[in-house]
């Protein structure tokens, strides 16, 4: 045993220790670090809209599950939102409102003359 660990290709000892038997040989690696846990996101404040608000609240499920599933949930509030922006639009769908005429546009005249 030469008291020093064997140092690598760069030059710096690599994690070794003394075994019984006086070699070096690699040290365990350390323990994976705790998990901290993100602090929940305050829930979003009400819109008026109970679609949207319901679409919303299920962004309070992420804290609780893993990184893996966030996407599912991205995806349901994304379609969710779709859903009620689609109802919306027909709901006001119907004839156009007349709007008057643009520059160097002449309204026709009332007696129906060019």
């Amino acid at each position: 045993m030469s008291g020093e660990p064997p140092a690598d290709q760069a030059g710096t000892a690599p994690a070794l220790e003394i075994s019984e038997d006086g070699t070096w040989r690699p040290a365990p690696a350390p323990p994976p670090p705790a998990a901290v846990p993100f602090p929940a996101a305050p829930p979003p404040e009400p819109t008026g809209e109970e679609k949207v608000d319901a679409a919303l609240g299920r962004l309070a499920e992420l804290a609780r599950l893993p990184v893996s599933e966030h996407v599912a949930v991205f995806e349901d509030v994304h379609r969710r939102l779709q859903d009620v922006l689609t109802s919306v639009d027909q709901e006001t769908a119907g004839p156009p409102t007349p709007r008057p005429p643009g520059p160097g546009i002449v309204p026709a005249r009332p007696d129906g003359r060019p």
